[in-house]
Parts: C-alpha cells; sequence; structure tokens
C-alpha cells in the first residue's frame, strides 16, 4: 500500500512540475471584448482590425509571454522581480515575447511585436505609453530577436549606439539559447543606460503625442536671427542720421586747411608680409536620422536595429 503511495506522489509531482515547466500563455477571445481589447486611444478600422484579430490579447501585468516554454517558472518570476524594479525606477514599462512565427522579412518581426504592444494595455498609464518589447522570434529557419522602443524610451536607448551595443550584449546568450541569462542581461542594460539620462544625440529631441521622434528647432536661434536684424537696422539708422548733419563739400579747398597743410616727399617700402588663414568646420551632433516608424495603430516606434541568430 506504501509503495502504491509514492508512486502516486512521484505521479503528482511529476505533473505538478511539467506544469509549472509548461505553463502556457493565457490569452483572451478578442472578439468577445470591447473595441477588440483596445484599451488605448487606438481606433479600430477596416485597415488594422486583422491586425488587432492577429494579436494575442493579454494580461498586461505578467511582462513575460512566453509562448514556446523556453523558460522555466522559477525564471520567470526572477525575470519578473527584476523588471517590476526596472517599472518602479524608471516609470517605463518592460515586455520580453519569445515565439515561434515563421517571417521572410524583418519587418514582419517589427510588426507582429509592436501591435502586442500596441493592442494590449502595456504603457496605458504611461505617458506616450513610454516601455519597450523584446522579442525573441525563435523560428528554426531563422531565429530573430529585437527590441522596441515607445514614448520618451526612444531618448534613451536609441541614440549613441546603445541600441546596438544592447543588442550585441545579448547576442552570445539568445543565440545559444541561455534565455535566462540572456533576458536578465537586457533588462540590466536597459536599466543601466537609463542611469547615464536622454542620450546625448537624442538631447535635441522630442517625442510627440503619438509616440513619434522628432528634431527641435530650438528658440534661441531665433532670438539670434531676430537680434542681428535689429542691430543691423540700428546701425544703418544711425550711420544715415550721422551722414545727414554733415555739410558737403562743393570745392576742392574746401577739404584743406592751407595754415596746416604741408606737403613732403614720401615713399612707401614693402618690409615684410603676413597672411593669416582661418579654417571653417562643421561638425554635425550625430542625430540627424533619429527617426520613429508608425505601426498599424497609427502610433510611432524605434526599432533596436534587429540580429538574426
Amino acid at each position: 500500500m506504501k509503495k502504491y503511495i509514492k508512486l502516486l506522489l512521484i505521479a503528482i509531482l511529476t505533473f505538478t512540475l511539467t506544469i509549472s515547466v509548461n505553463a502556457e500563455v493565457i490569452t483572451q477571445d478578442r472578439t468577445s471584448l470591447d473595441n477588440y481589447g483596445v484599451s488605448k486611444k487606438w481606433k479600430v478600422t477596416e485597415s488594422n482590425k486583422q491586425n488587432i484579430l492577429n494579436t494575442p490579447k493579454v494580461d498586461a501585468k505578467e511582462k513575460i509571454y512566453d509562448f514556446e516554454n523556453v523558460l522555466t517558472e522559477e525564471e520567470k518570476a526572477k525575470l519578473k522581480e527584476q523588471i517590476d524594479k526596472y517599472i518602479e525606477k524608471t516609470g517605463f514599462d518592460l515586455v520580453i515575447l519569445i515565439k515561434n512565427l515563421p517571417y521572410s522579412s524583418d519587418k514582419q518581426n517589427e510588426d507582429y511585436a509592436c501591435d502586442f504592444y500596441d493592442y494590449n494595455d502595456f504603457g496605458l498609464e504611461l505617458n506616450k505609453y513610454a516601455g519597450t518589447i523584446l522579442f525573441r522570434n525563435t523560428y528554426d529557419e531563422d531565429p530573430y530577436y529585437d527590441f522596441y522602443m515607445f514614448g520618451d524610451d526612444q531618448l534613451y536607448y536609441q541614440g549613441n549606439n546603445r541600441n546596438d551595443t544592447i543588442l550585441d550584449t545579448i547576442y552570445s546568450d539568445l543565440h545559444s539559447e541561455n534565455y535566462y541569462e540572456g533576458f536578465s542581461l537586457y533588462i540590466k542594460l536597459l536599466d543601466e543606460f537609463y542611469d547615464e539620462g536622454i542620450a546625448p544625440a537624442l538631447k535635441n529631441y522630442y517625442v510627440d503625442d503619438m509616440g513619434y521622434l522628432h528634431k527641435k528647432y530650438t528658440i534661441p536661434y531665433i532670438f539670434i536671427f531676430i537680434f542681428t536684424l535689429l542691430f543691423t537696422t540700428i546701425t544703418m539708422v544711425l550711420m544715415i542720421q550721422r551722414n545727414k548733419m554733415i555739410h558737403k563739400a562743393t570745392e576742392a579747398g574746401d577739404y584743406l586747411d592751407s595754415q596746416a597743410t604741408t606737403y613732403t616727399n614720401k615713399t612707401d617700402d614693402l618690409i615684410s608680409t603676413h597672411t593669416s588663414h582661418y579654417v571653417i568646420t562643421s561638425s554635425s551632433g550625430g542625430g540627424g536620422g533619429f527617426h520613429s516608424s508608425g505601426g498599424s495603430s497609427g502610433g510611432g516606434h524605434s526599432s533596436g536595429g534587429g540580429r538574426h541568430g
């Protein structure tokens, strides 16, 4: 009897561990939800309706969506703890998505990941839905990963090669399928770059209400132009007024003082020459190419660049 009890306990334990390791991502049927489960300001239109229906509706509080079961429940719990600390510190959302998605172009990965972020409740209470989503596509024929930035996250992680640094640093772990280590390092890098502040190359940029990145047209240049124009105008007016006060000469003798004028012979000898050279240089702040892409929702985002492998 004890033998059977032991076997039963082992079977129950094995079943429990199997559930723990292979827990499925819980999704909802969008057709049964108001506005297809889109809680943000995006409008549901004929052009994006299919994108919405093709996007799994998930609980935005989970943050980690492992459709391929590459992580254990213990690993998810540890990563979730890291993510929660990051969100509390930065005020930015952070999402990790793992899915096997056949594709023929990198744009398909971007569209799927950004629709996943836009059509769920990520960043819902945050300014311009700020946050990032790291998408690991485990497609056997061509594994791929990239992270996408929304809201002010673009200012922190796109410029000065920060996006490339993040993607290159986690490449080895993701390529070797050491997913827990790779994702943990990813969160750490986001946290470190946040501490460094907005990327220097993007100091002169801002994100509009739709999530698009723009370059600022700073006011000081306008002031400089106006000041220069006023200064030139005033100077010209004063010179004109001064010239009107001078009596115009009509005879050659009017220019000479006969009592004080003497005439001498004088020669000019060239002693030396000196030439000054001025080199005008221009430099770029490195930011002219920064921009946001638009998703099917109409909102903007930036791509990290993507890596295959």
